[in-house]
């Protein structure tokens, strides 16, 4: 008999199920669906399970304090469609452990049904390991919705799991279900059988998006920098945001920096020449280059150049 328990700390949402088998064990998993929620943001690249703590093989409270410790996680899959409940209205995701090989056989095949051929559930001695499943649930973009197992700790009656969690969309239009799973020690669970997901929004850095301006030749030569030209990154629809803008030199070189992520249009403008429009996507820390070559034709719409 396994005992799965499932919560999301400040979430006011939590989940107990007794599995007496695999089809069990996995229907809990799948009732535990929960929405993921963001605390604090964490650098994904330097987070790292090899920090707070003892190992727990070795950790042992004294003068009745408990003991919590570090839990080394060793990845098993990562990705961005898992084909458990794939494209399933209403999925939201879910997190969960397995602590058998017939359970683990059970999830890989519904993960897994989507792909010919589907590959075999990688090995993992369930006497000595438990598999931990994070899934993000339905997302319809690719390229930014993302999840990540990036630590888990045990103190005493709770094995707490920290997720990197990414709801922001990306700029492919698919149907993605992004997951994570990876196996930990046994020597990590707590007692009760009890564990815990915590969430964390991934830390947004500011980028930067550069690039040239030219000018092309109605001849068909080679195209020509443009002075003095002038690039706007823009945010909206309807009544747009110009967020940054800046002017080329003579070398037709712009600079845009201190971005903060997401989705723009990036605009460039010359007088005697058609404006051009681009959707840009930028990524936290990312340095994005974005040319343009305009054609002559009609000066900018008035405002433009105000």
């Amino acid at each position: 008999m396994s005992r799965v328990m499932v919560m999301v700390c400040a979430g006011a949402l939590l989940f107990w199920g007794v599995a007496p088998g695999a089809a069990r064990g996995l229907a809990d998993l799948e009732t535990a669906d929960i929405q993921a929620v963001e605390f604090e943001p964490i650098d994904w690249e330097t987070a790292t399970s090899n920090g707070g703590g003892p190992d727990c093989g070795e950790c042992a409270g004294s003068n009745g304090e408990p003991c919590c410790c570090q839990c080394p996680i060793r990845p098993i899959a990562h990705g961005e469609i898992s084909g458990f409940h794939l494209g399933e209205r209403g999925f939201r995701g879910l997190r969960g452990i397995i602590k058998d090989p017939d359970s683990w056989a059970v999830f890989w095949d519904r993960h897994t049904h989507h792909l010919d051929p589907a590959p075999p559930p990688p090995p993992v001695d369930f006497e000595e390991s438990a598999v931990v499943v994070a899934l993000l649930g339905k997302r319809t973009s690719g390229g930014g919705p993302n999840i990540k197992i990036v630590r888990a700790n045990r103190c005493e009656d709770w094995t707490m799991v920290h997720l990197g969690v990414n709801n922001h969309p990306g700029p492919l239009d698919i149907i993605t279900n992004p997951f994570d799973i990876v196996a930990i020690p046994r020597t990590c669970l707590a007692r009760s059988g009890s564990i815990g997901f915590m969430s964390h929004a991934p830390r947004r850095v500011p980028g930067m998006v550069v690039g040239r301006v030219l000018g092309a030749d109605p001849s068909g030569a080679q195209p020509v920098p443009l002075d003095g030209a002038r690039v706007r990154l823009v945010k909206g629809g309807e009544d747009p945001i110009v967020v940054a803008q800046a002017e080329t030199n003579e070398e037709g070189m712009y600079k845009l920096p201190d971005i903060r992520p997401g989705h723009y249009r990036a605009i460039a403008t010359y007088p005697g020449y058609l404006p051009l429009d681009k959707p840009i996507v930028l990524g936290s820390g990312k340095t994005l280059a974005v040319d343009f070559v305009l054609r002559e034709g009609a000066d900018p719409p008035p405002g433009d150049d105000d």
